[in-house]
């Protein structure tokens, strides 16, 4: 070909061709091609329901004379489509709609969202990996700002930011996918971060007096508190003797915004384990410090911290490892915080039928492995997304993200479990008689 001519012939060397399959399917060997580009959505054998939209009696134009396609379907080919025998990189679109440019007669896909495109997206990355080298890698979208096709990744009215954010998110889910259980430490003595939200100074005393060190593991304190307490805290630290390090933090977020600030740092220092507490009083039920004292005894006494982490580390399939009758069902617990969860987990690409189907850890303490808790991060929370403190008992950001915990870990592939194996599907602690 020319083009290969020219650039031995000017010290440019071997080029790379690739053609694009929009209408013709040609294999790319047979013109001197080296791969081909898969061109959505003309690439899709999707079945038009235009009249059954008719039928509904939606349309709007009786003159109507183009086709409607159902983007799901579409996505669902795409996710599942056979490769080729020759070299051929996939592709998708956010959407498709070109009625502006041939009024009456234009193609259109109903029924797209970020969330979809996120999960088509998450499949082609996942596909790309195992197909492809890393140099080779590519996922083609159509389109950056395809606005006259209705394909467009830049943001607008209806979603924002979410499609451009859905290709940030699909990508860093399937990193942590794909390095789960490589972060654990390869030493004889694996690193635990017990990570504290230090609220109640008085409480804070009584975490202190459940722990102690132990040879097998590498211990250091992360403590988040209100940085007005950050001296009155540390002074307790300093005579407790165990390594610490503290985070003065607003009151935002309860405990669940300190331990995602924190979070990072915990990573960047190749912590292999976490175990999550905070200085819960929940004034609001007369069982409260029967609840908070048998959360302590099952994660931070010498004997259960070890028990937990070996489980740990003799399954890694599991992310999460909720105290003994603390772990409840998503569907009977979700409460106020819906509305909250469908949009938190749509950014992490898993929709609400399979999110009520898992459980979640009910008092936000719990002993898990880092990597586990790292889908929090992808989110990107700031102080401003945290509402003023009123003393909420449901409903907040804090009380979806408790939730969105476990969520996270299932999108990355991992399991939520106690030591039995057993849940709780009637939690003594969230019964209103027991206020």
């Amino acid at each position: 070909m020319r083009w290969r001519k020219w650039c031995r012939e000017n010290s440019i060397g071997e080029i790379f061709l690739a053609l694009t399959h929009a209408f013709e399917h040609t294999k790319p060997n047979e013109i001197g091609f080296d791969a081909a580009i898969e061109y959505a959505p003309n690439t899709y054998p999707v079945k038009p329901i235009t009249q059954q939209i008719i039928a509904s009696g939606k349309m709007i134009n009786p003159l109507y004379q183009g086709n409607i396609y159902d983007y799901n379907e579409a996505a669902s080919i795409g996710q599942n489509q056979i490769m080729p025998s020759y070299k051929k990189f996939r592709g998708l679109f956010p959407g498709w709609d070109n009625e502006a440019r041939i009024p009456g007669r234009g193609t259109t896909y109903i029924d797209s969202s970020p969330l979809r495109f996120h999960q088509w997206l998450a499949t082609l990355i996942s596909l790309s990996q195992k197909q492809f080298k890393p140099s080779e890698q590519f996922i083609f979208i159509n389109a950056w700002n395809e606005w006259a096709e209705g394909a467009h990744l830049e943001p607008d009215r209806k979603f924002g930011f979410s499609f451009l954010e859905s290709c940030r998110i699909a990508q860093q889910l399937e990193i942590l996918s794909q390095q789960k259980n490589n972060l654990i430490s390869q030493e004889n003595c694996p690193k635990v971060a017990i990570v504290i939200h230090a609220y109640y100074p008085d409480i804070f005393d009584e975490i202190l007096a459940n722990l102690s060190s132990t040879d097998k593991y590498k211990i250091k304190l992360f403590i988040t508190t209100p940085s007005y307490q950050v001296s009155l805290i540390e002074n307790r630290l300093i005579s407790h003797g165990m390594e610490y390090q503290i985070l003065g933090v607003n009151n935002q977020g309860r405990d669940i915004f300190p331990l995602i600030k924190i979070l990072k740092e915990i990573y960047q220092q190749h912590f292999s384990f976490i175990v999550k507490v905070h200085t819960k009083k929940s004034k609001h039920r007369t069982d409260g410090t029967i609840w908070r004292k048998d959360l302590f005894f099952k994660l931070l006494t010498k004997s259960m911290l070890e028990k937990n982490i070996q489980y740990l580390v003799d399954h890694p399939e599991v992310g999460i490892l909720a105290p003994e009758g603390h772990l409840v069902p998503m569907n009977h617990y979700i409460a106020a915080n819906e509305k909250a969860i469908i949009e938190l987990s749509a950014r992490l690409g898993v929709e609400m039928e399979t999110v009520m189907k898992l459980h979640f850890v009910a008092g936000t303490m719990f002993t898990a492995r880092i990597d586990a808790l790292l889908p929090l991060l992808t989110l990107s929370f700031e102080d401003t997304d945290f509402g003023v403190e009123k003393g909420q008992l449901d409903g907040t950001l804090a009380h979806a993200l408790e939730r969105l915990i476990s969520i996270g870990n299932h999108r990355i592939g991992y399991q939520i479990r106690t030591l039995s194996g057993q849940t709780t599907s009637h939690y003594a602690h969230a019964d209103v008689t027991s206020r």
